[in-house]
């Protein structure tokens, strides 16, 4: 349960060695990294690698709520020397498709701190409801009439 919980707030999982765990979200952003490389020809091997590193990149990047200058060079460089673009706009591309994933993260870091407002006044609300109810269970119990 805290594990779920630290996860909606944006807290870093572990795995249970103590290593960080990237996974969840690297596959978050499987769909922009797909659309950085997207090209007319198929992917190799050594693209799938590139694909990995880029999502690492972009995974820590959005941690941070930045990418920096030179990961955006980097990632650029390998967007243009996979996908045939010029170095422009490749540039423009990572560009546009950090800004899509950094919006969609802050579109879910929204909704998630939403859906925690509710269960906390939710969570409120019972807690309210049980004691009360837990009263006037009592005075029934010991016969006292209000």
């Amino acid at each position: 349960m805290r594990h779920a919980a630290a996860a909606m707030v944006g807290a870093e999982n572990r795995a249970p060695n103590g290593a960080r765990s990237e996974g969840a979200v690297v596959d978050a952003n499987r769909y922009f990294i797909d659309s950085l490389y997207r090209s007319g020809e198929t992917s190799s091997a050594n693209e799938d690698a590139v694909r990995a590193e880029t999502s690492l990149i972009f995974a820590h990047s959005l941690r941070e709520r930045e990418l920096t200058a030179e990961d955006r060079n980097y990632i650029a460089g390998k967007v243009a020397a996979t996908t045939g673009l010029s170095r422009p706009e490749a540039e423009k591309r990572v560009s546009e498709v950090f800004e899509r994933d950094q919006q969609a993260a802050n579109v879910a870091r929204k909704a998630i701190a939403h859906s925690l407002y509710w269960l906390f006044v939710a969570l409120l609300l019972g807690a309210f409801s049980a004691s009360l109810a837990a009263t006037f269970g009592g005075k029934q119990r010991d016969h006292v009439y209000a």
